[in-house]
């Protein structure tokens, strides 16, 4: 039973051949954990109750019969079982295999209908699955300036938890601030002495807009221009030719940005821009936010309910406790894409551009190199 069915689907598919084997005869077996649960506790019962009858027939004497078939069920039973088990578990697993298949076969009638009580009372007996917080963990453990038996060198298992945090982040993560965007009329003309000058001061991408409008408003900027590139600028920026741009509101997860579900094309070379707005829907989720919180108070009543508790002994959530996550979920995307925006929260929110996010930048992010050392690298 302490072979969890993770560890065994882990084992087969990138274990040892021996591991790969052993895995393979087990598996089946632990899969239906309630069933073999009984059977082994059932197996058990029996012999801890027909030795001392077998014991007494032999010494003819009632205490010395249970403390002979104590003596031999906690030494032969639990000391030298767990002790090997403990390190070689996975080999003696597979040995006993068969053995423990007859067993099954032979209290079936019985076991059968417990499994099926529990499965209903309980739910099925799956194995565990790490969630991204454990997995970031996991990782950590396995550092090795955090552990000698460390097999992942410092800068990898960084970069692994941080592919694992963005997950979880949303593009309002990834944005500067809105001061930071090198933003250009549509009818400016530069000189290559001002195209340097933004170079050097960490500028890599100029935003084209028209200059009727604000150039927050979505839907103002025409185009972008890679100042890496080294171009004429004789014309009228609006003139030149323009990279199209990606754009993406700031409470979309990082993980939609390639997915192919997601209504805006992939990423190609001339796409290496992606302009965060804040969207209506942006908005309306910072409000429900707010009535979250006016209602908040009703919460620690709910946790202390009688109900709730009975539904979290048997490892259930009750349908109040799973709103109350999903809404905790919600305002802490709201929170963490709200911060990174540049502009205060005022009473009603605007909607418009907040910042802008390239490939290089959620490399970046990704690597976690300094915000003032990637503007500082952004343009090579």
């Amino acid at each position: 039973m302490s072979l969890d069915t993770t560890n065994l689907k882990i084992l087969q598919l990138a274990g040892t051949p021996k591991q790969q084997k052993y895995a393979t005869r087990i598996l089946p077996i632990r899969k239906n954990g309630h069933i073999l649960l009984t059977t082994l506790l059932l197996t058990n019962t029996v012999l801890n109750e027909t030795l001392p009858i077998l014991f007494d027939g032999i010494f003819c004497k009632g205490f010395m019969s249970v403390i002979a078939s104590t003596a031999l069920l906690v030494m032969f039973s639990e000391i030298i079982p767990q002790a090997i088990c403990s390190k070689h578990g996975l080999a003696i697993g597979a040995l006993f295999a068969i053995p423990v298949r007859i067993l099954i076969a032979i209290w079936l009638i019985i076991s059968w209908p417990i499994s099926k009580c529990l499965d209903w009372m309980l739910g099925p007996h799956n194995g565990f699955s790490y969630t991204v917080p454990e997995l970031k963990a996991l990782i950590h453990l396995h550092d090795m300036t955090k552990s000698h038996s460390g097999c992942l060198k410092h800068e990898f298992s960084n970069i692994l938890q941080n592919v694992l945090t963005m997950q979880e982040q949303t593009a309002g993560h990834l944005i500067g601030s809105s001061n930071d965007l090198l933003l250009i009329p549509s009818d400016t003309i530069l000189s290559q002495s001002l195209v340097s000058e933004y170079i050097s001061h960490g500028y890599s991408h100029m935003l084209v807009y028209e200059p009727k409008g604000s150039p927050m408003e979505e839907g103002s900027v025409i185009g972008v221009i890679a100042l890496a590139v080294k171009e004429a600028y004789s014309n009228p920026v609006g003139s030149m030719k323009l990279d199209p741009y990606m754009k993406v509101g700031s409470s979309t997860p990082i993980a939609d940005f390639k997915s192919p579900g997601f209504k805006i094309s992939p990423f190609r070379k001339h796409e290496q821009v992606i302009l965060v707005y804040r969207t209506e829907q942006d908005i309306e989720m910072v409000k429900r936010k707010r009535t979250i919180k006016s209602t908040a108070s009703d919460t620690p009543s709910h946790k202390r309910s009688i109900h709730c508790r009975l539904k979290k002994c048997f490892g259930c959530i009750c349908q109040a406790c799973s709103e109350e996550r999903m809404m905790t979920e919600e305002e802490k995307t709201i929170d963490n894409s709200i911060t990174s925006a540049p502009t205060t929260i005022d009473i009603e929110l605007q909607p418009g551009l907040v910042g802008m996010v390239t490939a290089h930048g959620i490399l970046c992010h990704m690597l976690l190199i300094d915000r003032h050392d990637k503007k500082k690298h952004e343009h090579i």
